[in-house]
């Protein structure tokens, strides 16, 4: 269920990638007003209310805080199709994130005190994988409805109602947020185990900040790490659909068609393969067993992001965007997984919102809108050569960190 809720939050945050065109044509806006859209206007909020609502979610009932924020993403979602100016669109999507802000601090909570230590890292992995399975659905459903604006906007115009293709997308991606609210309303909220202290009562912020700063350097290399990653990730899913649109003349829908099946497959096939090989090394008793595959993540993430933005043949960059997707996924879940090992229960909310304020503050807020300003600035226009300068500039910073802190706590 958990799975279910974060994939649809994804596919409200990544369909707006497939409806750039139509969005721009209609509203007269440049790329780097798309990508504060993609970006920045989500990240504001998404970090912005994170943090108050991880630390909600170490105190109250989890399931309640994760209903309350798929009813107002759902209904922000939805809300975008009537936008008929820049700053209601705007709007929209900074409530998009401010409702997506309260699912994972609570669920990655949840997770931890229904799942044994040895198999959370797959759990984790699962609830994660969430990610790519509503991208991947966003792709192939967003693409088809995105070139299929006409029709739509001409079926709408037959009931009465006037409305572009883009919009009706939207109105659409926000409807299904709302069942899955029943959904959970089903779950039982576990109890609170491996905690610091005595269950006597509620954790202050006091005491979460305490504990968060008894390990304040590992989560601070941790976060600064998946942050860089998440910088390559957020600006390649906002502009790898338009390079190939442009540059090949593809419709969205056969764009979405043929790279949706491979975010879809290939994304949780990564994060399985992460948690697998985390909970076998915890097993095996690693003393940071999530770190090494996390590093080998990232190396592999510098590799194929290179070459994918060097290829000159649509058919070349869509089979490199393959193991791409399984390096970003890789280690995509394992930092979450590495943060709720060591974090005992009274912070784990507090900081799974602290990694989501650095990850999106960094990586959504800047990554659709690096490459599109290197390409602007630049590299006239060129926005492949945009991604591989931001692959070159974040991802040997990210290596560097994981791996020290890997060889550190192995040999402490």
């Amino acid at each position: 269920m958990l799975t279910l809720a974060y994939a649809i939050s994804f596919i409200d945050r990544q369909i707006f990638s497939l409806l750039v065109a139509p969005i721009r044509a209609d509203l007269a806006l440049s790329d780097t007003d798309l990508s504060l859209l993609q970006g920045f206007a989500f990240a504001v909020f998404y970090t912005g209310f994170g943090l108050p609502l991880g630390f909600l979610a170490d105190r109250l009932n989890r399931r309640n805080l994760m209903i309350f924020g798929i009813v107002t993403w759902s209904l922000a979602t939805s809300a975008a199709a009537f936008a008929h100016s820049y700053g209601f669109l705007f709007l929209a999507r900074m409530l998009v994130g401010a409702g997506e802000a309260a699912l994972s601090p609570a669920a990655y909570s949840m997770l931890s005190d229904s799942i044994a230590p040895d198999r959370r890292a797959r759990a984790l992995s699962i609830y994660a994988s969430g990610i790519f399975l509503g991208s991947g659905l966003a792709l192939m459903l967003g693409g088809s409805i995105a070139s299929s604006a006409d029709q739509l906007s001409g079926l709408a115009a037959g009931w009465g109602v006037k409305m572009q293709g883009w919009q009706i997308a939207l109105l659409v991606a926000g409807l299904p947020g709302l069942p899955v609210t029943l959904l959970l309303a089903t779950l039982p909220e576990p109890g609170r185990g491996e905690r610091a202290v005595p269950a006597d009562g509620r954790p202050s912020f006091a005491l979460s900040l305490r504990l968060i700063r008894r390990r304040w350097l590992d989560y601070a290399i941790v976060i600064a790490a998946l942050a860089l990653l998440s910088t390559v990730f957020y600006g390649f899913f906002a502009w790898f659909p338009t390079i190939v649109m442009r540059r090949y003349g593809w419709s969205a829908a056969r764009f979405g068609w043929h790279f949706g099946p491979i975010v879809l497959l290939l994304g949780p096939a990564g994060m399985w393969l992460g948690g697998w090989i985390t909970d076998r090394r915890a097993r095996a008793g690693r003393a940071a067993p999530a770190l090494l595959p996390m590093g080998a993540g990232l190396v592999a993430v510098l590799v194929f992001g290179l070459a994918l933005a060097a290829a000159s043949d649509v058919t070349v960059a869509l089979l490199l965007s393959a193991p791409l997707m399984l390096a970003l996924a890789l280690p995509s879940s394992l930092g979450p997984t590495f943060l709720q090992a060591i974090t005992p229960n009274e912070a784990r909310g507090l900081i799974t919102a602290l990694y989501l304020f650095g990850v999106n503050l960094i990586g959504l807020a800047l990554g659709p809108t690096l490459v599109a300003w290197l390409s602007d600035t630049i590299f006239a226009g060129h926005l492949a050569f945009g991604l591989a300068l931001t692959v070159i500039a974040v991802m040997p910073p990210a290596i560097v960190l994981i791996l020290g802190l890997n060889a550190k706590l192995e040999h402490s």
